[in-house]
């Protein structure tokens, strides 16, 4: 069953706002004023990114989970791509460039499969989030 108000709720986008700034260590006591202020900066730009797309997900769910199913998908293929080339590139000098090889095979797959149906890998990306 899809639990449709964990992903809406903006308390889940603003405790993984604020469990993020909390699990890194900010001694700015270390670093020079540049520094410190280039991580202020974009501890700032992270903040502001997702409470734009909490805002977006409240206002267009499906047309966020959709764009994120087509960027995961692009990433799935290019990703494929690129294992499949170094896999070739590599056959003759390391053992284990079959699994690599195999691996670009199934990311240019899922790729190509999640342009043709997308719903396959929103579901598969809902079942990852959700349960």
């Amino acid at each position: 069953m899809f639990k449709a108000g964990f992903i809406l709720n903006p308390a889940f986008f603003v405790g993984i706002i604020f469990r993020s700034y909390y699990l890194y260590p900010h001694h700015y006591s270390n670093d020079n004023h540049m520094v410190s202020l280039l991580k202020r900066y974009f501890l700032s730009l992270k903040f502001t990114a997702l409470l734009l797309f909490t805002v977006l997900v409240i206002a267009w769910p499906v047309i966020v989970i959709s764009l994120v199913v087509i960027i995961v998908g692009s990433y799935v293929l290019i990703d494929g791509i690129i294992s499949l080339a170094l896999a070739i590139k590599k056959r003759k000098t390391h053992m284990d460039w079959d699994q690599q090889f195999m691996s670009g095979l199934f990311g240019i797959f899922a790729g190509i499969l999640t342009f043709f149906n997308p719903f396959i890998l929103a579901g598969i990306i809902i079942f990852l989030l959700f349960y």
